[in-house]
């Protein structure tokens, strides 16, 4: 297992599990794979749809069981955009079901099957639940996608690629994001038709936690950008080095996300020299910080990740 996949799964606690129980979407799956008739089909489709718009509540008094943990839960409406009657009405035929088998006995990646949804069933015109489907289906080929996944690819992402719109996913975007959830399971010591759900869950999970942390951040960061200027931890004559960060001070409590950390490596590399690694370390031992391997083993993504934020620029 690479450093990134390890620092990917320390994420995977993170995933909101009280929103999105990990219990139904383990049980939905199995049905879904087991499934022998439209009607079944399409239910527990529906039902897999409720749990991405977040619309699963476990509750003691809930009308739908779990087969392996005995939970009990409730299934609220989901938004129309994600499901409505007429789709749940296609989703229960014959014409999908006989769709659906073929799916599920896939032995590779083909991309051809989300413009199936969208056009041979008018199926959503979006990329994300149309994937979310063929995830259901074939989930040890079709991995999940959304906005803090496309985040974290366009961090992470070699720096020639064109970075991709997480809030507008096309299908070349979800095509490349998969060749690089290949690569990452192959560093994780994955082979993805041969892989547990729940390893699949757990990388899948890991992604969007990470990037909606790093989103999440980010956007706090913006939202402060109008308050106190924050000093530099020294070289209090190097005006210039002062004067181009704006951090806020409640993000400069000593640690890898604080602005003076940031401002420190930063400062370090352009205008002491030294590697970005080299960088990093330094600013760490300085503020008695404890690193995280990915900080040596990649600091680019993370350089890369400031300049995003405001540092630096």
């Amino acid at each position: 297992m690479s450093l990134l996949t390890e620092l990917i799964f320390s994420y995977t606690g993170s995933f909101d599990d009280a929103s999105y129980p990990p219990d139904v979407y383990f049980h939905l799956l199995d049905l879904i794979r087991e499934a022998t008739s439209g009607d079944q089909l399409g239910t527990a489709l529906t039902h897999a749809l409720a749990w991405k718009d977040g619309r699963i509540r476990l509750d003691a008094n809930g009308q739908h069981t779990t087969l392996s943990t005995h939970a009990s839960y409730l299934v609220e409406q989901t938004k129309s955009d994600v499901m409505n009657s007429d789709d749940q009405q296609l989703l229960n035929s014959d014409e999908f079901f006989t769709w659906a088998c073929r799916v599920r006995r896939l032995q590779r990646f083909d991309s051809g099957l989300i413009n199936d949804l969208q056009s041979k069933f008018k199926l959503w015109s979006s990329i994300a639940i149309p994937v979310f489907v063929l995830h259901c289906l074939r989930p040890q080929i079709y991995p999940v996608v959304d906005r803090y996944v496309i985040v974290l690819f366009n961090i992470l992402q070699p720096q020639q690629m064109v970075r991709k719109n997480p809030r507008k996913i096309t299908l070349q975007t979800y095509c490349s994001y998969h060749a690089w959830w290949l690569r990452l399971l192959n560093e994780a010591g994955i082979s993805p038709l041969s892989a547990e759900i729940n390893q699949l869950k757990d990388i899948d999970a890991g992604i969007s936690a990470f990037g909606k942390s790093l989103s999440t951040r980010a956007n706090n960061i913006l939202q402060s950008s109008g308050d106190e200027i924050s000093p530099p931890i020294d070289h209090p004559t190097s005006g210039t080095h002062e004067s181009i960060h704006t951090q806020s001070r409640r993000h400069d409590a000593p640690g890898t996300e604080s602005g003076q950390f940031k401002r420190r490596a930063i400062f370090l590399w352009k205008e002491k020299g030294k590697t970005q690694a080299s960088a990093i370390k330094v600013a760490a031992e300085e503020m008695g910080i404890e690193l995280k391997k990915s900080y040596i083993a990649y600091p680019g993504s993370h350089f890369d990740r400031w300049r995003k934020q405001g540092y630096g620029n």
